[in-house]
């Protein structure tokens, strides 16, 4: 699709959206908790979420990186969507 309308991975980022938010999946930093068991939408191994976690990595800007290894997640949660506030200017 990229190629037949000429897209380009920049200009898709940086033209056609004012905010990308990629949350990294628990297949980065909180593996205990990745499961596809009985998960409607996720059929990924960890192996491919990671990888395709990378790929999306590379064509969004990224904003802030939460470690979810250091804190808890309710606080990581919360942290997010006070940053995601003042990025949005709400």
């Amino acid at each position: 699709m990229r190629e037949e309308f000429n897209w380009n991975n920049v200009e898709l980022r940086d033209g056609r959206y004012n905010q990308v938010i990629h949350m990294v999946s628990a297949a980065k930093g909180a593996e205990d908790f990745y499961d596809i068991k009985n998960h409607v939408t996720r059929h990924e191994g960890i192996d491919v979420a990671r990888q395709l976690d990378d790929l999306t990595a590379q064509v969004c800007f990224v904003f802030f990186i939460m470690d979810f290894q250091s804190f808890n997640f309710v606080i990581g949660v919360t942290s997010w969507y006070n940053r995601l506030g003042i990025a949005l200017a709400i």
